[in-house]
């Protein structure tokens, strides 16, 4: 008799939480101009469903005041990723019919490869590989193909911008998505430097570097 007691009290309970009201918030980027594609037009590789878990709104986050030694050491990677001279890859993916609609700029790009690797192009930590550390997979591209420079920038960029698309052109989840995952981002288990946190890097730290020089600063 207690047992039955006890599986209806459950049942009852799982009744009640089921009918409670969930709430998503889709967080988007403050204005950064040229950024998002204008339009969406390309096919885009299915993906589970966004859910995004709330977060506070996102600000823009001031370059964090730096000692000497980290400093010139954010000066060597931006000076490291202009030295390997990056940009016709990332202009030939531009270029591409297929991304016409859905181009990418190409200091966000150098900034994901400053945050990622540093502009290695042979980084490899045992998960991923190359300057843009892409995961290898299955039926897609194998460690050896990411080991190429154009690949990697190839495979990189088209992981970024269907991450782009599939987020309604909202750059911050985008780039959260790319670093952390979907599954994993939507389930808030990020680690603590990943998921948005990374995003924040990505837009606030670096990018504005790579800014910085263009605009002859």
């Amino acid at each position: 008799m207690k047992k039955l007691i006890i599986v209806l009290l459950a049942v009852v309970l799982l009744a009640a939480c089921s009918t409670e009201p969930t709430t998503t918030t889709m967080v988007t980027l403050p204005e950064i101009s040229n950024l998002a594609p204008v339009a969406v037009t390309a096919t885009v590789t299915p993906s589970p469903a966004l859910v995004i878990i709330e977060t506070p709104e996102p600000k823009p986050i001031p370059t964090p005041p730096l000692n000497e030694g980290e400093e010139e050491t954010a000066r060597m990677v931006v000076n490291i990723c202009r030295w390997h001279n990056y940009s016709p890859i990332i202009a030939d993916w531009n270029s591409e019919k297929e991304n016409k609609d859905r181009q990418l700029n190409e200091n966000l790009i150098l900034a994901v490869m400053a945050k990622e690797s540093h502009c290695n192009p042979y980084m490899d930590d045992g998960v991923s590989v190359g300057v843009m550390a892409v995961t290898p997979r299955p039926g897609w591209w194998t460690k050896e193909q990411l080991q190429n420079v154009r690949v990697n920038i190839y495979a990189g960029m088209n992981i970024l911008a269907n991450a782009i698309e599939q987020s309604d052109g909202d750059i911050r989840t985008a780039l959260a998505a790319y670093n952390c995952g979907w599954e994993s981002l939507n389930a808030n288990e990020c680690i603590p430097s990943g998921g948005y946190a990374y995003a924040d890097s990505v837009l606030y730290f670096w990018f504005p570097r790579f800014e910085e020089i263009d605009n002859g600063k």
